[in-house]
């Protein structure tokens, strides 16, 4: 209520009540809401706005508010809540370490030991639509895997054949003949997915094991003394067991395999046979006749005799396990 006075005449004055209109200031703003209204419009009495929230958050209260005739809005103003996410899912070997599950908060994922993260660690609650709330994709948990486990020069580790190492799982390290384990024998995959302790690595202690193309070294029972086989369709070269001496050399020069494709040299086709044994091809022979397939000693199919003379002296046996006697064939390719 506002009083005016008026003048009445030169010596009296009269107090005349008048209702002027209020005004009211601009509309509370509310964190993540807004109201409907201009904020240029003027609010007189009675004069109201209606409050809305951003997505994710809910109205709590009365949405419409009133300018009052003090001048002053309505209350209780109201306000803006985020909306909360269910539950967040379990996952298997693993589980979430927050507790705030509103809109727009993230929760943290971890792994039991032995298991790594596959996916985001952190989830978030989102919208789902334009009125409700879910959890962004979950991860999931995996065991721990090791990569396969490191080589060592002249040495090996045991589950060659395995593709897959996971956390617990162990190989055991052993050198070749003339060599001697310096180190751990066995290691483990570890927790976190490497290989515990380094690997060990192998030294010199006698001769060096010769590597055999094309065939097998076998550590015979007496101390030093190796034995090497030739693969299927191979035949060795040299002698089938040596032996360390102290020196660290080998009695006589390691083998090799080669393959099983050997004729009597040329030589001996002349008379001039010097028993040497060369690789060639299929070949069939006698003390009379030889038969070449494929070979430069003749034509395929052609079997050379030694007529009007008498035959050259045969060659001795191939070198490798050929039986007893003159007559031999080779065996194919």
């Amino acid at each position: 209520m506002h009083c005016l006075f008026v003048c009445l005449s030169v010596a009296s004055y009269q107090l005349i009540p008048m209702v002027l209109s209020a005004y009211c200031s601009s509309p509370p703003r509310v964190d993540h809401g807004k109201y409907s209204a201009l904020e240029s419009a003027k609010y007189t009495n009675g004069a109201s706005v209606k409050y809305s929230c951003e997505s994710g958050y809910v109205l709590i209260g009365e949405a419409t508010i009133y300018c009052t005739a003090s001048g002053a809005w309505s209350i209780p103003v109201p306000h803006c809540k985020a909306m909360r996410c269910p539950f967040p899912p379990k996952i298997l070997h693993g589980k979430y370490i927050e507790r705030d599950f509103r809109y727009g908060q993230s929760i943290r994922y971890k792994c039991d030991t032995g298991y790594s993260l596959v996916g985001e660690e952190l989830v978030t609650c989102i919208l789902a639509g334009s009125n409700a709330v879910k959890w962004s994709e979950t991860p999931k948990c995996k065991v721990v895997q090791c990569k396969l486990p490191p080589s060592i020069e002249n040495g090996a580790h045991s589950n060659q054949g395995t593709a897959v190492f996971t956390r617990g799982m162990s190989v055991q390290y052993t050198c070749k003949p003339g060599y001697t384990l310096t180190g751990e024998a066995n290691l483990y995959c570890s927790d976190s997915g490497t290989w515990s302790p380094l690997p060990p690595h192998c030294e010199v202690t006698g001769c060096v094991t010769p590597d055999v193309q094309n065939g097998k070294v076998t550590l015979s029972e007496e101390e030093g003394r190796i034995t090497i086989r030739c693969n299927p369709g191979y035949f060795l070269k040299g002698n089938h067991t040596i032996q360390c001496t102290l020196d660290r050399m080998w009695d006589s020069p390691p083998p090799t395999c080669v393959r099983g494709m050997y004729s009597c040299n040329a030589g001996c086709f002349l008379n001039l046979c010097d028993r040497v044994w060369v690789r060639l091809g299929r070949i069939k022979y006698s003390t009379t006749a030889v038969m070449v397939d494929g070979s430069s000693g003749g034509r395929p199919g052609h079997r050379r005799h030694f007529e009007g003379r008498r035959a050259p002296p045969p060659c001795p046996a191939p070198p490798g396990n050929w039986p007893a006697g003159r007559d031999f064939e080779t065996p194919a390719l």
